[in-house]
């Protein structure tokens, strides 16, 4: 009988004792949890797709009635997954009404035959990036001249968009001639 008198005066005082060490508990748990949660995010945000590009240099060529334009660029891929992705140009001129016209041109890599005594390395069609990579080549862009003759072009605007539809863009507004 005296055990159970002593249970049940000191019975506040356990309930008290049993009630602490849980929210203790609880929030050792809580704590674990948000530490977990930001791991899990930057985990998370290192898998998107990340990339940037840096434009190097830039050459233009006239080759009988075509005009190549060449950028030196350099692609990173921030991403820890692998991505590919796809460059085109974007040419803005100015035609005889003087409107605004933009033409958007594809890197072909194929146009490199007409260049001789230079010895440019050049992108494929699509650049492949595995993960935390970065490579610098050359874009090959060109165009029938008829199509800017007599009008000014105004700026040249590199884009490059990846699988997932992200997309980075550059604008240059000279070009060297090269020679």
């Amino acid at each position: 009988m005296e055990v159970m008198k002593v249970i049940k005066d000191y019975a506040p005082i356990i309930t008290i004792s049993i009630s602490l060490l849980a929210l203790l508990i609880s929030g050792l748990n809580a704590r674990i949890s948000k530490k977990s949660y930001r791991v899990n995010k930057q985990q998370f945000k290192n898998k998107l797709s990340k990339f940037d590009f840096y434009l190097i240099d830039s050459h233009c060529i006239s080759i009988e009635n075509e005009r190549l334009l060449l950028f030196h660029i350099t692609v990173t891929n921030k991403s820890e997954t692998k991505n590919s992705f796809t460059p085109s140009l974007i040419l803005e001129y100015y035609n005889s009404e003087n409107y605004s016209m933009k033409m958007r041109l594809q890197h072909n890599p194929n146009l490199s035959e007409k260049i001789v005594n230079h010895s440019f390395t050049y992108y494929s069609r699509d650049i492949f990036l595995s993960d935390k990579e970065s490579i610098s080549k050359w874009l090959i862009f060109g165009y029938n001249i008829e199509i800017t003759k007599g009008k000014r072009i105004d700026n040249y605007t590199l884009n490059l968009r990846d699988v997932n539809n992200n997309q980075v863009e550059v604008s240059s507004f000279l070009m060297k001639e090269l020679i």
